[in-house]
């Protein structure tokens, strides 16, 4: 499982940043072998937003509370194209994101498109892994399906 780096109980990041996926991969190859791996593959994102304030019971004053939840790429690009959010790429870790402003108030999502996916997808061939794995279906960049090959012919 190479996802799950930043989440909704952490500040915005990518669900599986790049140099967290390898630490990951490389820590699993020491003690599995690599035709029994299947590196996990993220298809969901994580979309952060300004919660309810939370109130210190004590001293009565209230705390920004940034809040997260889960988004699909599809739910994601809908946001951008409403908010006007620019797509971006992070080349460092190797993700897809973007921000936007709703009420005044910026909000960030990080997603896995076809290139999130594509470039770890190469890390199983690169290092010969059994294949992959991915959480969770339905909420997938659709471009992700014409990139797989086919599998369901016969051999």
């Amino acid at each position: 499982m190479t996802y799950d780096q930043h989440t909704r109980w952490t500040m915005p990041g990518p669900v599986a940043g790049w140099q967290w996926t390898l630490d990951n991969l490389n820590y699993a190859l020491g003690s599995v072998p690599k035709e029994k791996l299947s590196l996990g593959i993220p298809l969901y994102g994580y979309h952060w937003f300004t919660g309810e304030p939370t109130l210190d019971k004590v001293t009565e004053v209230e705390h920004p509370n940034l809040a997260a939840d889960y988004i699909s790429t599809p739910d994601a690009l809908q946001l951008a194209n409403a908010f006007g959010g620019r797509l971006d790429w992070d080349p460092g870790d190797h993700s897809a994101f973007f921000y936007f402003y709703r009420d005044q108030m910026r909000e960030w999502i990080f997603y896995t498109d076809l290139h999130t996916f594509r470039d770890r997808y190469q890390l199983v061939a690169d290092h010969g892994l059994q294949g992959f794995c991915s959480w969770v279906l339905g909420s997938e960049d659709p471009e992700i399906w014409n990139f797989l090959p086919d599998r369901s012919a016969k051999q």
